[in-house]
């Protein structure tokens, strides 16, 4: 008893690349030293933080409203609950960096970020 219709891994899709694009502009930022540009990258963050938060309402909603789901609740709450707090951390890791005016940027802050954008890491 699969569903034929393909909404929730669409949205699993769309769920995920906006995560991708998200730590990309998260990684970007730890390059940058013109305050101006590390604010916009900020800006770019809360916003796909802000799209993530949409996209995971839509999916409970769509839980909600459909008997047959492609896999168990439990496991498609789990996933996508994951995905949302990866993106609230990684927003909320960038809002402190202006918070506390951080400077100096390590090649271990750098390279933790680079973790985000492995494809090996992230199951590509």
């Amino acid at each position: 008893m699969v569903p034929k219709n393909t909404m929730f891994f669409d949205l699993f899709a769309e769920d995920t690349t906006n995560l991708v694009e998200q730590a990309k502009v998260f990684h970007q930022m730890f390059q940058l030293s013109d305050p101006e540009q590390i604010a916009a990258c900020i800006r770019q963050i809360r916003d796909f933080e802000h799209k993530g938060d949409e996209i995971t309402h839509q999916i409970f909603m769509e839980l909600s409203d459909n008997f047959i789901t492609p896999f168990d609740r439990e496991d498609i709450h789990s996933l996508i609950k994951s995905i949302d707090n990866v993106a609230d951390n990684m927003h909320g890791a960038a809002s402190r960096m202006r918070l506390y005016q951080v400077e100096k940027i390590t090649k271990s802050i750098r390279k933790l970020t680079e973790i985000n954008l492995d494809p090996i890491k992230i199951g590509a």
